[in-house]
Formats: structure tokens, sequence, C-alpha cells
């Protein structure tokens, strides 16, 4: 039998889910985090989360944020080039959401 690489995608798609599953049911059962004043969960997929990964490296690359340390470890240039995409769409939505708090 020939080795099919589908198999590791749904092995981490269910291994991710089930570890999101058990952290968000301790979370629930906590009334708030150790340093701030409530959970930042988030609550959808909506336009802007889809906006920033399309633009900030999912589609230009193909990376998702846990995958790309292990293609950055082994000198990925397209990692690298995520990396730097999606430090600054970090950057570029703080900036936007502390001035928009002044």
């Amino acid at each position: 039998m020939a080795w099919d690489p589908i198999l590791v995608k749904v092995k981490v798609i269910v291994g991710s889910l089930t570890t999101l599953g058990i952290g968000n049911w301790f979370i629930d059962k906590k009334p708030k985090p150790l340093f701030d004043e409530y959970f930042h969960k988030p609550t959808l997929i909506d336009k802007p989360l889809l906006i920033g990964a399309t633009i900030f490296g999912w589609v230009l690359v193909g990376f998702c944020p846990g995958p790309v340390i292990v293609a950055k470890s082994i000198g990925s240039v397209k990692a690298w080039i995520f990396v730097t995409a999606m430090a600054a769409g970090l950057a570029l939505i703080w900036f936007y959401q502390h001035k928009t708090k002044q």
C-alpha cells in the first residue's frame, strides 16, 4: 500500500478539533482568565478573517500558522514569506485597533 498524505491532513484536523473542543470545555468552566477581564473567543468566521487570511498568506503560499513553523525550521522560503506576511498583518491590525480606540 502506498503512502497517502491525505491521511496526515485528516489526523491533523481531527487532532486539532479534539484539542480545541477540550480546551473550550475547560475555558467554559472558568469564570475569567488569569490575566484579563474576559475570554477573547472567536464567535464566527467573518469577512475580516477571510480577507486577512487571503491577503496575508493562506492563498499566497498555502500555509496556515501551525505547520508553517515546521516548514520554516527546514528552511522553506515560502514559509519565511508567510511568517513575514503574517507579522505584517498582525502589526496592521494592532495599529488599526489602537488608532480606532483613541
